[in-house]
């Protein structure tokens, strides 16, 4: 790294890494909610790209396949409670036109937690729909 990408990657020195990935989502950067905080710095200043980088090894990963079988299976039932990127799964974007297939990867593990637990006579369905890493 030079002294100009020194003092770009400085400007995001008191900034956390959720906080980046929500500025890398802000600013249309399709970043993985597991991307580690150097690779979310290099997305936001230009010199790395998401589309080049495949982040797996994320346990939660399973967690959010669970819940979007989960919403797709119910679909009709809980559609009217979703206020998430999940309510794109099968009704399209007012901006986009388009359904989003995996909504659930949108999010930051903090929140496919919460919703797992807020809902937990959800839960055991959730989990039994997850596609378990081997």
């Amino acid at each position: 790294m030079n002294g100009l990408e020194d003092n770009r990657a400085e400007l995001f020195a008191g900034v956390n890494r959720t906080e980046l990935y929500q500025l890398c989502r802000s600013n249309g950067i399709d970043a993985h909610p597991g991307t580690p905080r150097e690779l979310l710095i290099k997305f936001l200043l230009g010199d790395e790209t998401p589309d080049e980088y495949i982040i797996s090894g994320n346990p939660i990963d399973s967690w959010r396949e669970g819940l979007i079988s989960f919403i797709s299976e119910y679909w009709q039932t809980i559609r009217p409670q979703i206020r998430c990127p999940a309510m794109y799964l099968k009704t399209p974007n007012e901006k986009t036109g388009e359904c989003d297939p995996r909504p659930c990867f949108k999010c930051t593990d903090m929140q496919v937690v919460t919703c797992v637990v807020q809902n937990p006579t959800s839960e055991v369905f959730v989990s039994n729909l997850r596609k378990k890493k081997v």
